[in-house]
């Protein structure tokens, strides 16, 4: 054995380095994100983080929809969504989970979705229907395998907008069953 690996100061950087290793395991093995002040996280957007202020376009498009709060919307230029901490999904007969989602295109250009798992690195692509004029209201749809902690990417043209949200299965108040 050389003289390097039987120092003590060479031990001690292999015990902070496998305690590291385990930590950073641990973190990616199985089981649900951990939730915000408890044992369990995921790192939402909040709203007030926005990068900017809504635009005047938005704005005005809320106007005739007779909504004045604009404080719940979170975007960049043309692509606003309607974020909020934690999703409801609908648990569908063919397995998985949908949610749904509003946006607002600023130009009549297509928009895609795409989701990543915080928890496996998953990805999916979200529905966008067709038929929606610009600017205006854009309604989507995902479906997602499971609940947990998704990164949402809305792409339209050149504007990209990323949030991440906590996905969590609806439950009907009255029953101990997911509503479908």
């Amino acid at each position: 054995m050389n003289s390097i690996s039987r120092s003590p100061e060479w031990a001690g950087r292999r015990w902070v380095a496998a305690l590291a290793l385990v930590g950073t395991l641990s973190a990616c093995t199985g089981g649900e994100p951990e939730a915000v002040g408890g044992s369990r996280t995921c790192p939402v957007t909040e709203v007030a983080d926005r990068p900017e202020r809504p635009s005047a376009p938005l704005l005005a498009w809320l106007d005739t929809q007779g909504e004045k709060d604009s404080a719940g919307w979170y975007g960049t230029g043309d692509l606003w969504t309607f974020p909020e901490a934690t999703r409801y999904a609908s648990p569908q007969d063919e397995g998985g989970l949908r949610i749904k989602m509003p946006w607002w295109r600023g130009r009549d250009e297509k928009l895609t979705l795409r989701l990543v798992s915080l928890r496996t690195g998953e990805s999916v692509e979200g529905s966008v229907p067709g038929g929606y004029h610009a600017p205006g209201f854009q309604p989507t749809g995902m479906l997602l395998p499971y609940a947990g902690c998704w990164q949402i990417t809305g792409t339209l043209g050149t504007t990209r907008l990323r949030l991440v949200v906590d996905v969590k299965p609806f439950r009907d108040p009255g029953t101990a069953t997911p509503a479908g």
